[in-house]
C-alpha cells in the first residue's frame, strides 16, 4: 500500500506554499516551500500534538527567538515564524548539502585532513553564539550540514541554552539533548558552560574520523555511566592513522572533567590546525 498523501503538501502557509516533504523529526516535520518572491525555503511544522504541550511549545518558541538572535553564515537563518490555526511554524533558509551524519552512514568515517576544517568552521559557529550567550547543547552530526560549497552550517538549536533566559523549560533532573553526545554535566543536569559544547563536538569529532561513537548501549541509564565513568576506546585502535596528535585532540575535548577540556574556540582550533602537520 503507497502512503497516505501529506495534506500539507500544495498548501499556502502565509506567504510560503509548501512544496515538498524533506524530513521529520521528533520535534516537528520539515517541509521545501517558495516564498512569494521565488526564494526556496525550510519549513519547519510542529507536530500537531505537541502543539498542545506548553514545553514543547515554548522550547519550538525558543529556538525561533535564539536563531533570530544568531547573523552567521556558518549557522542556519531563522526568516519567519508563524503562528496560525494550522499550526506553528518556523521558516529557515534553505541550505542543500548532506548532515555529516549521513556522510557518516554513506561512507563509513572521513579522514583526519578532511574533517578538520569542517570542525574549525563549527568551532567558529559555536564561538559566535556563545559571544551571544547561547550554548548550542545539541551538538552532533545530524546537526552539522556540510553546504554544497563545502562549507559547514550548524542546525538545530531548539535545545539550545539562553543565559539570560528566565523561562525553565526543564523539570527538575529532567535532560534535553541527544545523550550519546552528552557531557558528563549536562547527563548530571548541572549548570553548562561552552565546554560542555566543545565536549559533544570531540564525540562528533570521534564519529566522523572512526565512523563509530565513543560511548554506545541501547539502555540509556548504561549509555550514561559509560560516559561519566569510563574512558573511551582510543581513536588509534580503530583507526592507527589517528595515532598522535589527532587522537590527543579528540581525548583532550573529550575530557569528563570540564577543566581539562580546551577552554577557548582559540586553543580548540590551535590543537586542530597543529595535528595537521
Amino acid at each position: 500500500m503507497s502512503a497516505a498523501p501529506d495534506p500539507m503538501i500544495g498548501k499556502t502557509i502565509g506567504n510560503y506554499e509548501v512544496l515538498s516533504k524533506l524530513g521529520q523529526g521528533g520535534v516537528g516535520t520539515v517541509y521545501l516551500g517558495r516564498s512569494s518572491t521565488g526564494q526556496h525555503v525550510a519549513i519547519k511544522m510542529l507536530h500537531d500534538h505537541l502543539t498542545k504541550q506548553d514545553r514543547a511549545r515554548s522550547r519550538f518558541l525558543r529556538e525561533a527567538e535564539v536563531l533570530s538572535r544568531l547573523k552567521h553564515p556558518g549557522i542556519v537563518q531563522v526568516l519567519d515564524f508563524l503562528q496560525l490555526p494550522e499550526g506553528f511554524f518556523m521558516v529557515l533558509e534553505f541550505v542543500r548539502g548532506e548532515t555529516l551524519e549521513s556522510g557518516v552512514r554513506r561512507l563509513g568515517c572521513f579522514s583526519w585532513s578532511r574533517a578538520v576544517p569542517w570542525f574549525n568552521e563549527s568551532l567558529d559557529s559555536l564561538e559566535y553564539a556563545h559571544n551571544q550567550g547561547i550554548i548550542h547543547r545539541d551538538v552532533k552530526p545530524a546537526n552539522m550540514l556540510i553546504q554544497m560549497n563545502g562549507k559547514m552550517k550548524l542546525l538545530d538549536f531548539g535545545m539550545a541554552k539562553l543565559k539570560d533566559a528566565r523561562q525553565q523549560l526543564t523539570a527538575p533532573g529532567m535532560t534535553l539533548g541527544t545523550i550519546a553526545y552528552m557531557s558528563k554535566e549536562q547527563l548530571l543536569g548541572k549548570p553548562l558552560d561552552v565546554r560542555s559544547d566543545f565536549y559533544s563536538l570531540g564525540v562528533s569529532l570521534y564519529e566522523v574520523v572512526t565512523g563509530n561513537l565513543p560511548f554506545w548501549s541501547e539502555n540509556d541509564r548504561e549509555l550514561a555511566i559509560q560516559i561519566a565513568r569510563t574512558k573511551p576506546k582510543l581513536p588509534s585502535i580503530r583507526v592507527p592513522k589517528l595515532a598522535g596528535k589527532p587522537e590527543q585532540v579528540i581525548l583532550k575535548a573529550m575530557n569528563k572533567a570540564p577543566e581539562d577540556r580546551f577552554q577557548d574556540v582559540a586553543t580548540f582550533k590551535a590543537a586542530m590546525l597543529e595535528s595537521l602537520t
